[in-house]
Formats: C-alpha cells, structure tokens, sequence
C-alpha cells in the first residue's frame, strides 16, 4: 500500500511540476467531456488482444487460471451474466493467464461450464497480466464505454453486486437466469 502511495505521490507530483516547466497544460475537461485514451492502441502495445471491435461497449477484463480450482468458481457467474445482460452494451472478455499449463485445462474448462461462445484470450505467460499488475487472481477490470476504468476486483464478486455495478453503467438486463442458493437449516 506505501508502494502504490508514493508511486500515486510521484506522479501527482510530475503531473503538477509540468506547467512549471514551461509546458502547456493540457485543456480541463468540461462537465460530460470524458478523459479517455485509445485504451484499445495500449492493449495492443502489450499483446494481441485487440479491443476495438467493442469500441463503445462496457468492457469487462476478467483475468483467471483455469489450473486452478480456486478461481474457476466464477466462470459460471460470468456466464449467467453474459447470457442475462445486454451484448450490444456489454462484451465479456475472459483473459486465462497461462501459467506454463498447456491449453487442455482451458479446453475442459470450455466444455464443462459451456463457455465456448465467449471470448477468450489466451495470456501466454502471463504477459497481459504483469504489465497490468494482476497479481491476485480472478480479477476483473471494468472499463466503461469511453474506455476509462470503472471499477475493479480482485477475488470473487456476486451476480447480484456485478448486476447492481451494471445497473449504474446502464446496462440492460434483459433476462435474469440466476437463482440463490437454497439454504439449509441445520
């Protein structure tokens, strides 16, 4: 946390130290303006994923191992999301980090929980990963429609609390497939 702090520290600093310098500072954003970058040029400047095609979307980045039983218990929970919300709004991106395991663990994985029609992208040795400093798995980055960070997690999250963040980010729940777990008196 010291880290992430005096990085943040730094770069406020470098940020504020700019105009000084005889810089121009860059132009405020006014009230609706986003401040976005081509997040889709910066991905591709790290691997092939390439992001554009959901230029306009909610985009959520949804990093796992599949060799682990730890973190496959959410696949299922971002299935049912996928198969309930609204596709034109939303893309599902399920990022396996590759951890020196072959393709069959995925390829299992696939079948069992009927993910084949997501998409899925393969992060051979974790290059995605680390340069985006995910270093806990699952977790889930959520960009909103302009591209910008909306929201992250890191461990499991709920169909009911990824539902409600959905809600804010106005995407339409067309169906709604997920059913509690009964619970047992003991």
């Amino acid at each position: 946390m010291k880290k992430l702090l005096s990085v943040l520290l730094a770069l406020m600093m470098l940020l504020c130290a700019c105009p000084a310098l005889g810089e121009e500072a860059a132009p405020a954003a006014t009230e609706g303006e986003a401040l976005t970058f081509d997040v889709a040029a910066y991905f591709l400047s790290l691997c092939d994923l390439d992001l554009t095609p959901y230029s306009g979307k909610n985009i959520a980045l949804v990093f796992f191992n599949a060799a682990s039983e730890a973190q496959t218990p959410m696949l299922p929970t971002w299935k049912l999301i996928w198969d309930d919300f609204d596709k034109e709004a939303l893309e599902i991106v399920l990022i396996h980090v590759c951890d020196g395991e072959g393709p069959e663990a995925l390829d299992a994985l696939k079948a069992e929980l009927g993910i084949e029609e997501m998409t899925i992208y393969e992060d051979v040795d974790a290059v995605l990963a680390n340069s985006l400093g995910v270093n806990m798995m699952p977790n889930v980055l959520i960009l909103n429609k302009e591209g910008n960070p909306a929201s992250g997690y890191a461990g499991r999250i709920g169909y009911t609390a990824l539902a409600d963040f959905l809600a804010l980010l106005e995407v339409e729940q067309l169906q709604c497939s997920y059913q509690p777990a009964q619970e047992t008196a003991e």
